[in-house]
């Protein structure tokens, strides 16, 4: 699973889908950086976080490949091709 979300979100609804995506085994992805910046952005997920071991991915792209308008927005994909959808660098 992909799950679409948004570092402006309430911080407890954050939270909860960290517990829920390490529970799930689901990537977290991010359109852009918290106020452009790549080191609040770490912060702020490091924050976040705290024991947890969930993945996530800073890529506008798959926002656009899946028409994500808002967030949070979660998206089942196949697990043997984890980028269907035309975002792999190959194609």
């Amino acid at each position: 699973p992909v799950v679409f979300v948004s570092l402006g979100m309430p911080e407890a609804s954050l939270r909860r889908l960290v517990a829920d995506a390490e529970t799930a085994g689901a990537l977290l992805v991010l359109r852009g950086l918290k106020e452009r910046s790549l080191q609040t952005t770490v912060a702020t997920i490091k924050g976040l976080m705290g024991e947890r071991r969930v993945e996530w991915r800073v890529d506008p792209k798959l926002f656009d490949t899946f028409a994500v308008q808002a967030v949070p927005t979660l998206v089942l994909i196949d697990p043997s091709d984890p980028l269907a959808g035309g975002c792999r660098s190959d194609q």
